[in-house]
């Protein structure tokens, strides 16, 4: 991912530091459950060892083999002989998925963690600004008076909905062809206890079926979709003839280059853009289920990228959508005024109701409401 749509605190869970002891912590925990051999899991992957890795890399040309030769090494000084069973039994995409799981459902914990900032700068709004009464719009169209909290609420009620909170993580520790021919299944389930895992629901030979994985993507790509509908709410709501909200303008900002009165609502139109980055990478993530046989790697090259890159854009989003709700700039006289401007025509359903409960059919209420709203707008009807 860019720089300019950087997130750290997710970012470094995708890094290779944290991919390599998520690996080790996989193997070691096999290892514990398959031999009753304990070993201490690092606190951190040091650079030198993957300087290591990398070096054997050059020969073998398989990045998780010269994982597990470099970790069998590692071993052999901590237990010795038993280091001999690291990996045993085992395929790539064992320590490859499972330890992919365990990046997922930390991008998942950090995401919680990041909308929380957006729920407090709704609260913030609420409290100051909850009681203004504004239009309510559909179709663009004014339609009733509501408050800013009716709006606010809708909001919060959208983030906490579509947090990524309860879902369950899969791990695979199943061998070459997923059959456990080498081991127990038990070790599997009591090795992904530990690592807060549940064996993969889902067979698909080898691999953690992809339509789990694409799920997840999927739920980012709703969250951003629901990020960007609340931008633009925001941005419509900035329009000239509207100008009901506008987001903060620091001093020396300029809302573009030719035309110095600008104030354009930028931070929330890009928002909308990197919502559709996410969306695509959508395609990607469906497209790796379909996979040959008990397994190919064909899904590998695009996972590489397409997740880390999903991850951290959408920690970004979050963490921008705090910032523009904690600057937002709320113009209650010019709320009031636009009710103003429309007070009667807004009044339409109240007065229809209220013929309906003197009598009249509800038919007959709603056309003789029309005919004097239209007539006093000077609609014509085709």
């Amino acid at each position: 991912m860019i720089s300019r749509y950087d997130c750290p605190e997710i970012r470094d869970i995708w890094s290779e530091q944290n991919k390599y002891l998520l690996w080790t912590q996989v193997e070691l925990t096999f290892l514990k459950h398959f031999r009753r051999v304990s070993v201490e899991i690092p606190s951190s992957f040091r650079e030198e060892w993957i300087t290591e890795i990398q070096n054997i890399e050059k020969t073998t040309k398989h990045d998780l083999a010269a994982f597990v030769q470099w970790l069998e090494t590692y071993l052999e000084s901590k237990i010795g002989a038993e280091a001999r069973f690291v990996h045993y039994g085992l395929t790539s995409s064992d320590i490859v998925d499972t330890a992919f799981s365990l990046m997922i459902q930390e991008t998942d914990e950090t995401i919680v963690h990041l909308s929380k900032k957006v729920l407090i700068a709704i609260d913030d709004l609420e409290k100051k600004y909850g009681k203004l009464e504004m239009l309510g719009r559909t179709h663009g169209q004014a339609a009733e008076k509501i408050l800013f909290k009716n709006k606010l609420s809708a909001y919060r009620s959208q983030i906490l909905y579509f947090c990524p909170m309860g879902k369950e993580y899969f791990g695979r520790l199943a061998g070459s062809v997923g059959d456990y021919k080498y081991f127990k299944k038990q070790v599997e389930i009591d090795a992904l206890r530990d690592l807060r895992l549940v064996s993969c629901s889902v067979n698909d030979g080898q691999v953690i079926h992809r339509a789990l994985y694409a799920r997840y993507l999927n739920n980012w790509a709703t969250l951003a979709s629901v990020l960007a509908k609340i931008a633009l709410d925001i941005r419509l709501l900035a329009q000239t003839g509207i100008a009901e909200l506008r987001e903060g303008f620091a001093k020396g900002q300029m809302g573009s280059s030719s035309m110095p009165q600008k104030r354009n609502p930028i931070l929330c139109e890009n928002l909308c853009g990197l919502a559709r980055v996410i969306r695509g990478y959508q395609a990607t993530a469906m497209q790796n289920i379909e996979l040959w046989n008990e397994r190919d790697i064909s899904h590998s090259s695009a996972e590489r990228m397409v997740f880390p890159d999903a991850a951290v854009l959408l920690g970004f989003m979050i963490t921008r959508l705090a910032l523009i709700l904690k600057d937002l700039y709320v113009d209650g006289e010019i709320m009031l005024k636009n009710i103003k401007q429309v007070e009667r025509d807004i009044s339409g359903q109240e007065h229809m109701l209220a013929l309906i409960s003197d009598g009249m059919s509800r038919k007959d209420a709603h056309e003789l409401m029309k005919k004097e709203l239209l007539s006093h707008n000077k609609v014509i009807e085709i």
